[in-house]
């Protein structure tokens, strides 16, 4: 009754993390690996080797981690490397005792599409993911890859660390559903068209008003542009950058007033260099976008109740300003990072 039995054309289909992946290598199908958990509560063997009709127990295998080590996957037709559902949560509710799940040193190489897709997860953690594209074949394509995507899907403590990544159209995109926790980016290598784009938080379903603060943090990335490349503004990607915050979500729900915040340490390997990113749109001078109603009076979109305030404005009227702040008045620019930013 789960409804997802493998026809998607994987190279490894899984039910469960409750397996041992290692040293795999995937070519030329539609996905390469992918975990379709959910909710499933199975009766296993007390103790490994026991008779389950005799001595067992139930474990619900969305709360089981995983074991993923030394897979790869390539080839010109693959859409997504890997593909993770309820690892450690059961869609949006995260299991408490959850215990970290590991990519460790997955290889993605020459797919036309998203390295990583993942769904809902808590406490995932890639370490020393490595992912090459032709960010120029891409473009001639009109593909939008991204190498670590998961959209508005569930994203909670979820981790990348020891990485290099090269040659998307995006290198990472942070989810805006997150329950609260805290993604990272940390002691990583990234030379990609966009290395990372956050955008104003958003969601695919009815409402505005439940999404969950976002934090994001960045440490000790080090950033680089891809040479030679086509620059053409496909996609609307614009020049090659560093961070962009991006205003436009191009999401009809979104909450532009709830907290949103990204912090950099040691940026690009400068130790100390330490300053938390800002929308343009966070300026006390600009608009704050004016909320839109569901039918129900529920909101569509979050944002001010009157139509044509600023920020300084709605914060001082209503505590309210965009991503949850007004950006400091000596909030300044920095080449390859679209938005503001203010040294910390």
């Amino acid at each position: 009754g789960l409804g997802d039995l493998g026809f998607e054309g994987a190279g490894i289909w899984f039910r469960s993390g409750s397996n041992t992946i290692s040293d795999n290598v995937v070519v030329d199908s539609d996905y390469g690996y992918v975990f379709y958990s959910l909710s499933s509560v199975t009766r296993l063997p007390a103790v490994q080797g026991d008779d389950p009709a005799i001595s067992s127990r139930t474990v619900d295998m969305s709360n089981v981690p995983l074991r993923f080590v030394g897979n790869e996957v390539y080839g010109g037709r693959t859409q997504i490397g890997l593909e993770l559902w309820s690892i450690g949560t059961n869609f949006v509710g995260a299991h408490a005792d959850a215990r970290e799940s590991v990519v460790k040193d997955f290889h993605v190489w020459h797919i036309v599409d998203h390295g990583y897709f993942g769904y809902e997860t808590n406490r995932v953690t890639f370490d020393g993911f490595v992912y090459r594209a032709e960010t120029s074949a891409l473009i001639s394509r009109n593909l939008g890859a991204i190498a670590i995507y998961s959209g508005d899907y569930f994203q909670k403590d979820f981790t990348i660390r020891n990485s290099n990544i090269q040659g998307a159209l995006v290198g990472w995109y942070p989810s805006t559903v997150t329950g609260g926790g805290v993604q990272t980016i940390e002691n990583t290598y990234l030379r990609n068209y966009t290395n990372i784009q956050m955008v104003h938080l958003w969601v695919s379903y009815y409402y505005a008003s439940n999404i969950d603060p976002r934090t994001v943090v960045v440490r000790n990335v080090r950033f680089d542009q891809i040479p030679n490349t086509v620059t053409s503004n496909i996609w609307g990607l614009g020049p090659q950058e560093n961070i962009v915050m991006r205003e436009n979500p191009g999401a009809s729900v979104t909450n532009y007033i709830q907290s949103d915040t990204l912090f950099v340490y040691d940026y690009n390997g400068q130790v100390g260099n330490n300053f938390q990113a800002f929308y343009a749109g966070q300026a006390a001078n600009a608009i704050v976008p004016k909320e839109v109603l569901n039918a129900d009076g529920t909101p569509q979109v979050a944002g001010a109740p009157v139509e044509g305030l600023t920020n300084a404005q709605t914060w001082a009227q209503y505590g309210i300003a965009v991503a949850g702040a007004v950006a400091p008045i000596d909030a300044t620019t920095l080449d390859h990072i679209v938005g503001l930013i203010k040294p910390i």
